[in-house]
């Protein structure tokens, strides 16, 4: 019998959602991968909310898509949307 390495590649499904930290408010979400289209996506679905600032990690999308002047980087602001993430990943695993 002889075995036949096969490369597998994952096809990773990503859930970007937007929480109002202050309300603890679900904003929206957007299914996607994590191109800079599907950021561009998100945005458009979550810029219409009124923010004052906008707190992400250091991911490089995020730069292209949100401004400037509302966008603050730092792992230190995310911490309920990292809460939030947790959830989903527990109870969507599968």
């Amino acid at each position: 019998m002889r075995f036949i390495p096969i490369q597998v590649q994952k096809n990773y499904c990503w859930i970007w959602i937007a929480i109002d930290r202050d309300r603890k408010k679900f904003l929206n979400f957007v299914i996607g991968d994590r191109s800079n289209q599907t950021a561009l996506k998100f945005w458009n679905a979550i810029c219409y909310h009124c923010m004052n600032a906008i707190a992400s990690d250091y991911w490089k999308p995020y730069e292209c898509i949100i401004p400037k002047e509302k966008h603050v980087q730092t792992k230190a602001q995310t911490f309920t949307v990292e809460g939030y993430n947790s959830l989903l990943r527990h109870f969507l695993q599968g």
